[in-house]
């Protein structure tokens, strides 16, 4: 809200989790297809930070077993997120 004050940013979640859809959906299919790779390996890496705080949130489990499977994922998204790094700043 200030950076662009003027920019509607939506506060539902339902709304949020449609809009990160649309661009892992949209900058996964231009990224497999070589277009606008870096600009599109950016965008996913800027969508995983978020997306893998809230849906990998491991040192919140209490269950070993959940926890483990948690810290799993949040890895696998932790490593994705290096690849996607290289992939937007190789020239």
């Amino acid at each position: 809200g200030k950076v662009a004050p003027s920019v509607p940013i939506p506060e539902d979640d339902k709304t949020l989790v449609r809009i990160n859809a649309g661009v892992h959906i949209a900058a996964g299919l231009a990224l497999a297809t070589g277009r606008a790779p870096r600009l599109s390996a950016a965008a996913l890496a800027a969508t995983v930070v978020p997306t893998t705080m809230a849906g990998h949130a491991f040192w919140q489990q209490k269950d070993k077993a959940a926890r483990n499977a948690q810290m799993t994922h949040f890895f696998k998204n932790l490593s994705m997120l290096g690849g996607l790094v290289l992939a937007s700043v190789d020239t």
